[in-house]
C-alpha cells in the first residue's frame, strides 16, 4: 500500500498545481468578439504555452506552475496586449474582457492594416475615416461630406450645415477663406483619396475661435521617411455639358526634410433654370421671372509645404497654398409684368453676360518646439491675400404686349466690382501633459481689411457713364485679440474638456459714399465644456455645452447688390450687428456604431435673409431677428448588416421657433420636421463595390420661407485594380433628377414663389493610381488665420 502511494503522489501533486486562466478577446470599437487570437502563456521570460481563440473569442490556458505569469495577445493588425496575472491563492481564473485596438504592423516589407470603422466617437468630436472606406475614392470632398452623418449640404446654394449649425471648413487645421460659393468650388476639386479622415465638431472648444457654430477639420494623407510617395487621379462628367478634373499629390522625405506638392484642374459646366413669380400689395403687381442660366468655371489649387528637423526637439514648418478661379456665363430671362398671371401687360427681356477672376494665396510659418516630454509650445504666423474681380453686363429690352412695341428705349449697364481682403495672424499654443490631464495656453492677434470698389456704369450713345448715386466704396477692417485655457482629465469612467476664451474685437464698417461709420468694440467671455462618461465597455454617455459668436459675413455687410432684374435682387446691410449662441447637447453612444444625440441652441440677433419691398423692387436682405431658439435630435449608425452590406444611416427631426417681431410684415415664426439619409456599401464579388445613396428632406419652414422636399438618389460602381495600386470609379448622380430647390414666403405686403432647377444629374468617370504609402503622417502645422473663410467674398 505504502507502495502504492508513493507511485501515484507525484501525479497528485501535478494535479493539485494544475492552474487555468480563462477569458474573451473583442474589438474595443465594434465590440465584436474576435476569433483566432494568438495567446501566449509566458513564465519566467519563457514561453510556456501558445492557444487561439475559438470562434467565438474565447481562450483557455491550462498549466502547472504557481508563480505569477503573464499573458501576450497578439492579432495581425491590433495592437499587442500584455497582461500580469497574480495566481496565488486560486487555481481557476476568469479574466475581464480584452479589448485589442488597431494598429499598423509591418509583415516582409508589407504594410498590413486593420479596417477601421468609418466613424469612432470622440470626447469632442465624431471622426470619419475616409481613408479607410469606399469614399476615398467618390470623387472629390464635397462627396463624402454629403454622405457624413450630421452633415447637411444645401444643394440650392452650396451652404454647409452641422446638425443645423453653419460650419467653418478647416483642412489640415486652417481655416479656408473662402465664400459659400468658393468653397464649394474648392471642396469639389479635392479629391477625395488624398484625404485621411474628417472631424466633425458639433460644440467646439475654446482653444478654437468664438466665430461660428461648428466645425468640419479634413485632414489629408501625408507621409514620412517615404523617398516618394503620391497619387494620380484623373475622371470626366457628362451632363448636358462636359467636364473634367486631374490632379497629383507628390511627397518627398529625406532624414530631417519632408515636403509635400499638390496641384489639381477642374472644369465644370452646368445650368440651372429659375422660375419666380411675386404679387405685391404696394402696387397690385404680379411679376412673373423665367430665367436660364449657363456658366463654366475652370479651378486651379494648388498647395505646398515643407518641414524642416532642426534638431530633435524643434521643427521648422512652410506653407503655400492658393487657388484660382475664372469663370464666366451667360443668362437669358423674361420678367412679365401685369394685374394677375391671366392680365400680363408688359414684357421685360433681360440678358446678363458675367466673367469673374478670383485668386487667393495663404502663407504660413510654423515654428513647434518639444520642450520636454510632456510640454510643448508652436508659434505661427500667417499673411493671406484674396482678390475677386466681377464684370456683369445686363441689356434690357421693354415690350408692351397689348400693343406689342417696346414703351422705353433699351437700357444696358454694367457692374465692374473689385474686392481686396488682407488678413494677416500671429499665434502660439503651449501644451503640458500634468498628472490628472492635459493644460492648453494660447493667444492670438489677427488684422482684417477688406475693400470692395462697386462702379455702376450705364451705357449713353455709345460711352458707359459712372452712375454715381448708385456706386459706392466700402471698408471693413477687423482686429482681434484673444487667449484662451483649456484642460482634459480622466477621472475613472469621467473624461471631461473645460475651457475659456477671451476676445477682445474692434471693428470699423464704413461706406464712403453715404458717410457712414459704424464703429464697433466689444469683450466677450466664452465657456464651453463637454464631458463623456463609460457606462461601460460599449456605451457612453456625452454632454457638452458652449457660447459661441456669429459675425456677419463681408457680403452680408456691404450693400453690393446682386442683381437679377429690375424688380428682384439681393442686397447686404451695414447696419447687421453679431449674434451670440448658447449650445448644449448630449450624446448616448452604443458600441461605436449607433449614436443618439438631442440638442439645443440659443441664438440672439440670428441673421436671416428676408424679402423686403422697396418701392415696387423685391429685395432679399439680410436682417437680425430678435432671437432664434433650436431643437435637434439625431439617430444615426454605421454597421455591417452582413459580410458584403454596411450601412450610414441617419435620422434627424428638428424644431424651430424664430422671433421675427422686430420686422415689418413679419411675426413669431414656428416649424417642425424631419430628413432622411442613407448610405449603403455592397462588396460583390472580384473587389467590386457597388453604392447607393438616398436622401429625403420633407418640406419645411427657414425664417421666413416654406422650402418644399428635396430628394435624391445616387448610385456608383467602384473597383480594384493593378494589385490595389488603382481604382476605377462609374457614378451616376441624381439618378431621376429630382432634386431640386423651391420655396414660398409670405408676409402682409410680399408674396412669391422661386423653384430653381440646376443640373443634378451627372455621369461620372474616375479613376485614380497610388505610389508608395500614404498611410503615415508627418506633423501638423496649425495656421493662425483660422476663421475668415466663410466670410470673405469670392
Amino acid at each position: 500500500m505504502f507502495k502504492f502511494l508513493l507511485f501515484f503522489l507525484p501525479l497528485l501533486s501535478i494535479a493539485q498545481s494544475e492552474f487555468r486562466i480563462s477569458g474573451n478577446v473583442s474589438d474595443s470599437l465594434s465590440g465584436e468578439t474576435l476569433p483566432n487570437v494568438r495567446v501566449t502563456l509566458i513564465s519566467n521570460g519563457k514561453e510556456i504555452q501558445n492557444i487561439f481563440t475559438n470562434k467565438e473569442g474565447k481562450f483557455e490556458c491550462r498549466f502547472s506552475v504557481s508563480d505569477s505569469v503573464k499573458l501576450t495577445i497578439n492579432y495581425i493588425g491590433y495592437k499587442t496586449k500584455i497582461i500580469a496575472v497574480d495566481t496565488k491563492g486560486t487555481n481557476s481564473i476568469i479574466l475581464p474582457p480584452i479589448y485589442l485596438s488597431y494598429d499598423n504592423v509591418l509583415l516582409e516589407g508589407i504594410t498590413v492594416k486593420a479596417s477601421k470603422p468609418f466613424i469612432t466617437n470622440e470626447i469632442d468630436k465624431i471622426v470619419l475615416n475616409v481613408s479607410e472606406s469606399m469614399m476615398a475614392n467618390s470623387g472629390g470632398a464635397i462627396d463624402v461630406l454629403k454622405r457624413a452623418p450630421l452633415l447637411t449640404i444645401n444643394e440650392s446654394d452650396g451652404s454647409i450645415t452641422l446638425m443645423g449649425k453653419p460650419v467653418m471648413i478647416y483642412v489640415d487645421g486652417r481655416y479656408r477663406q473662402l465664400s459659400k460659393d468658393g468653397l464649394n468650388d474648392f471642396l469639389t476639386s479635392m479629391p477625395s483619396n488624398t484625404i485621411e479622415k474628417i472631424e466633425l465638431i458639433s460644440n467646439p472648444g475654446a482653444k478654437y475661435e468664438a466665430a461660428g457654430l461648428a466645425i468640419v477639420n479634413i485632414q489629408t494623407l501625408k507621409v514620412k521617411n517615404k523617398p516618394l510617395n503620391g497619387s494620380f487621379n484623373s475622371g470626366v462628367s457628362l451632363g448636358r455639358y462636359f467636364g473634367a478634373n486631374s490632379g497629383i499629390d507628390v511627397s518627398f522625405s529625406r532624414k530631417k526634410f519632408n515636403m509635400n506638392n499638390s496641384i489639381s484642374y477642374t472644369v465644370i459646366q452646368n445650368y440651372s433654370l429659375v422660375n419666380s413669380y411675386r404679387t405685391t400689395e404696394y402696387n397690385e403687381k404680379y411679376l412673373d421671372d423665367k430665367e436660364f442660366f449657363r456658366r463654366r468655371r475652370n479651378l486651379l489649387f494648388y498647395k505646398s509645404s515643407l518641414y524642416y528637423d532642426l534638431n530633435k526637439k524643434t521643427t521648422l514648418g512652410f506653407l503655400f497654398q492658393g487657388d484660382n478661379n475664372d469663370r464666366s456665363g451667360i443668362m437669358s430671362g423674361n420678367t412679365n409684368i401685369g394685374s394677375s398671371v391671366i392680365d400680363l401687360d408688359s414684357l421685360i427681356k433681360i440678358k446678363n453676360e458675367n466673367s469673374a477672376n478670383l485668386y487667393n494665396w495663404n502663407l504660413n510659418f510654423n515654428l513647434n518646439h518639444k520642450i520636454n516630454a510632456k510640454q510643448n509650445i508652436s508659434i505661427d504666423v500667417d499673411r493671406a491675400n484674396y482678390f475677386s474681380g466681377f464684370e456683369d453686363t445686363f441689356s434690357q429690352e421693354y415690350v408692351d404686349l397689348k400693343q406689342n412695341k417696346t414703351y422705353k428705349p433699351p437700357y444696358t449697364f454694367i457692374q465692374p466690382i473689385d474686392q481686396i481682403t488682407d488678413v494677416w495672424s500671429i499665434k502660439s499654443d503651449y501644451t503640458a501633459k500634468l498628472k490628472e490631464g492635459t493644460f492648453e495656453t494660447g493667444i492670438q492677434y489677427r488684422e482684417t481689411a477688406m475693400d470692395l470698389d462697386f462702379v455702376y456704369s450705364e451705357l449713353k450713345n455709345t460711352e458707359f457713364v459712372k452712375n454715381r448715386s448708385r456706386s459706392f466704396k466700402y471698408f471693413y477692417s477687423e482686429k482681434i485679440s484673444a487667449g484662451y485655457l483649456s484642460f482634459n482629465g480622466k477621472k475613472n469612467k469621467l473624461s471631461y474638456q473645460l475651457g475659456i476664451r477671451a476676445e477682445n474685437s474692434a471693428i470699423d464698417v464704413v461706406n464712403l459714399n453715404d458717410n457712414v461709420n459704424k464703429p464697433q468694440n466689444y469683450i466677450n467671455i466664452f465657456p464651453s465644456l463637454a464631458t463623456q462618461f463609460a457606462l461601460n465597455k460599449k456605451q457612453q454617455l456625452a454632454f457638452s455645452y458652449s457660447k459661441r459668436l456669429l459675425r456677419p459675413t463681408y457680403s452680408q455687410l456691404n450693400e453690393r447688390p446682386y442683381y437679377f432684374n429690375p424688380f428682384r435682387q439681393t442686397v447686404g446691410n451695414t447696419f447687421l450687428i453679431p449674434s451670440y449662441i448658447n449650445t448644449f447637447e448630449i450624446k448616448f453612444i452604443n458600441n461605436q456604431w449607433l449614436t443618439l444625440s438631442t440638442s439645443y441652441e440659443n441664438e440672439i440677433n440670428s441673421i436671416i435673409l428676408t424679402p423686403t419691398l422697396v418701392e415696387g423692387i423685391t429685395k432679399y436682405r439680410y436682417l437680425n431677428i430678435n432671437y432664434s431658439n433650436n431643437y435637434f435630435l439625431d439617430v444615426y449608425f454605421t454597421k455591417n448588416l452582413t459580410k458584403w452590406w454596411n450601412t450610414i444611416t441617419r435620422v434627424q427631426y428638428f424644431r424651430t421657433i424664430n422671433d421675427m417681431n422686430n420686422i415689418e410684415g413679419y411675426g413669431l415664426v414656428k416649424n417642425s420636421a424631419a430628413n432622411f439619409r442613407s448610405t449603403n456599401v455592397f462588396r460583390l464579388s472580384n473587389g467590386l463595390k457597388l453604392e447607393l445613396y438616398g436622401y429625403y428632406l420633407p418640406g419645411y419652414i427657414n425664417g421666413s420661407s416654406f422650402n418644399y422636399p428635396f430628394k435624391r438618389i445616387d448610385i456608383g460602381l467602384q473597383k480594384t485594380l493593378m494589385k490595389e495600386k488603382a481604382d476605377v470609379r462609374l457614378s451616376l448622380t441624381d439618378v431621376f433628377n429630382s432634386l431640386e430647390s423651391r420655396y414660398t414666403f409670405a408676409s402682409d405686403f410680399l408674396k412669391g414663389d422661386e423653384k430653381i432647377k440646376g443640373e443634378t444629374r451627372f455621369l461620372k468617370l474616375t479613376f485614380l493610381y497610388k505610389f508608395g504609402n500614404l498611410k503615415v503622417k508627418v506633423k501638423d502645422k496649425k495656421s493662425g488665420i483660422e476663421k475668415e473663410s466663410s466670410r470673405i467674398e469670392k
